[in-house]
This record gives structure tokens, C-alpha cells and sequence, in this order.
């Protein structure tokens, strides 16, 4: 007996996901960063902020190598503030906004470990554009 055949065409797929919606797909970075119970709420706040930057980012149409590098140095850096985070629970009460400036200045951000100075330069670039955007779009982040 025949039985129809179904085409490969018909068969349904999960659509993958595009490039944005994996750039963004950040959500997960507290956990990796060390958050714990008491500082999960400040570190996802963190969170919102670098999505923001990320979307800000995004709309300036830089090439992928760009944004994915950028990516990479915004976890780098939300594990440093989380970390310090940790260590003075006073500022898990406070404005982000504020407490992020404590970590980035107008030097870049802070110093990787052991020193190398190219990828030093590079986190610092992410940290300036990031406190730019910080400063020009004042975004909210209680």
C-alpha cells in the first residue's frame, strides 16, 4: 500500500534564530557573573542597562565582529561589578546609573587581570561608549 509521501518543504522547522535575537539573549550572564540570592536583583539591573547599550549598538548597524566583541567585554565587565557588588552590599541599594560610573571612567573600565594591555585598550573602548550612552540617554535602572 502507498502511503503518501510528505515532502521535506512540509515538514515544520523551528525558525533559527537571527543574529539580533542571539546577540541579545544575555539573560543568563548574572548567573554566570557569580550573582547570588541577595545581589540577583542589582545584577539583573546591570542586566537591563547592557541590553539598552546592546540595542543602541545594534541600530548603529556596526559590523558583527564589532557588536560580539562589545558583547564580550560587557560580560567581562557586569562580572566585575557584580563581584564588587558582592563585596559592599551598600551599593545594591543604589541607582545603577551612578554605581556603574564608579567602575567606568573617563580612563575606560577596570583593569583586567593579569595586565594585557590590547585587550585593556580594547575593554576600555566598550566602557567609554558605554558610559557615553549612560550620560546621553539616561536611562532608568532602580
Amino acid at each position: 500500500m502507498n502511503r503518501p509521501r510528505q515532502s521535506r518543504s512540509s515538514t515544520e522547522h523551528e525558525p533559527s534564530p537571527t543574529f539580533e535575537e542571539d546577540y541579545l539573549d544575555i539573560d543568563h550572564w548574572p548567573l554566570g557573573w557569580g550573582a547570588e540570592a541577595r545581589t540577583l536583583p542589582t545584577a539583573e539591573r546591570v542586566l537591563n542597562l547592557f541590553k539598552a547599550f546592546l540595542c543602541d549598538l545594534l541600530s548603529k548597524r556596526l559590523a558583527r565582529k564589532t557588536l560580539l566583541k562589545h558583547r564580550e567585554h560587557l560580560c567581562i565587565l557586569g562580572e566585575t561589578i557584580v563581584q564588587r557588588i558582592n563585596q559592599k552590599p551598600d551599593l545594591r541599594r543604589k541607582n545603577m546609573v551612578p554605581v556603574m560610573m564608579v567602575f567606568i571612567d573617563e580612563d575606560g573600565g577596570p583593569l583586567l587581570y593579569p595586565s594585557q594591555s590590547l585587550a585593556q585598550r580594547s575593554l576600555d573602548a566598550t566602557c567609554l561608549k558605554l558610559r557615553g550612552f549612560l550620560l546621553d540617554s539616561k536611562p532608568t535602572s532602580r
